[in-house]
């Protein structure tokens, strides 16, 4: 069994605390740590909120919908598959690779396409759920592009 052996800690000048200080997390004035990263502190749902989604767990824990009855109700969108999940992240790094590639910044995408910076990002990396494909025009016609869809073969099991 190994045991931690503690060194004698330094007296503690106004030159060691700033050092402290800097140690990775360590946050500044405004909320921005020392690196100048914001740091993002999401805000707790309210009484009102909290009570609503503990009623729509209640309801969801008693009836226990299948997936065909929750979207026949129009209360939850069918899933995306793998595949095209799979898809839209492609579609999103291909946006990406092309922005990167004009030297263009996210920002001036942001303004071209009047769709905001953060959906943006997450577009690109692959975090977006299920974008429309009016998203997805806007952004490569904000690059100077044009969205094509291609139809080919399935790839189907033999039977």
């Amino acid at each position: 069994m190994s045991r931690l052996r503690s060194t004698p800690s330094q007296p503690t000048t106004s030159r060691s605390r700033a050092a402290g200080s800097r140690r990775k997390g360590a946050t500044g004035d405004a909320g921005k740590n020392l690196t100048g990263r914001v740091k993002v502190v999401k805000a707790a749902p309210s009484k009102a909120e909290r009570k609503r989604l503990k009623a729509i767990r209640d309801r969801y824990q008693r009836e226990k919908p299948t997936l065909e009855e929750l979207t026949a109700s129009g209360e939850f969108t069918e899933p995306v598959s793998q595949e095209e999940f799979w898809q839209i992240a492609e579609a999103g790094r291909a946006l990406k690779e092309a922005r990167e590639k004009a030297r263009v910044t996210l920002a001036t995408v942001a303004k071209r396409s009047g769709i905001d910076q953060a959906a943006l990002s997450r577009l690109e990396n692959g975090i977006y759920d299920n974008p429309t494909i009016a998203t997805l025009s806007r952004y490569a016609r904000a690059l100077g592009k044009d969205l094509v869809f291609k139809l080919a073969d399935a790839d189907l099991p033999s039977p």
